[in-house]
């Protein structure tokens, strides 16, 4: 059987974005659900904007990340995984670029945001 070639493959920084557009949040919000101590929200929200930010093949995603986004997102565990393991095994030429609208990273003044935590 001949291996299956889609059409286009999306970015995982695609389906982050939909779904944060979805709920109405922001990178900050991200990174709040997927848990931790102050620092730990910290370094997720930055995480969260690099995933956002960069669609490149050798910009892997730790499994913290990915676990952190399930509990964000409310997922199965390989659900992420799968996305983006489709776009990176898709051809370059079928793999779609994505461009996060501004609105997904929050204000530019971010002094409130350890407060939220």
């Amino acid at each position: 059987m001949d291996e299956r070639i889609p059409a286009e493959a999306f970015p995982l920084a695609e389906l982050l974005g939909d779904e944060m557009e979805a709920r109405g949040w922001t990178t900050d919000d991200v990174a709040i659900h997927m848990g931790g101590d102050e620092n730990e929200v910290a370094h997720n929200m930055l995480v969260v904007m690099l995933l956002l930010s960069v669609q490149k093949e050798n910009l892997m995603i730790g499994e913290k990340t990915l676990s952190g986004l399930t509990r964000a997102f409310g997922v199965d565990g390989d659900f992420f995984r799968n996305i983006d393991a489709a776009w990176r095994n898709a051809p370059p030429d079928r793999r779609q670029t994505y461009s996060p609208p501004e609105t997904l990273f929050g204000p530019i003044s971010r002094r409130g945001f350890i407060r939220a935590v």
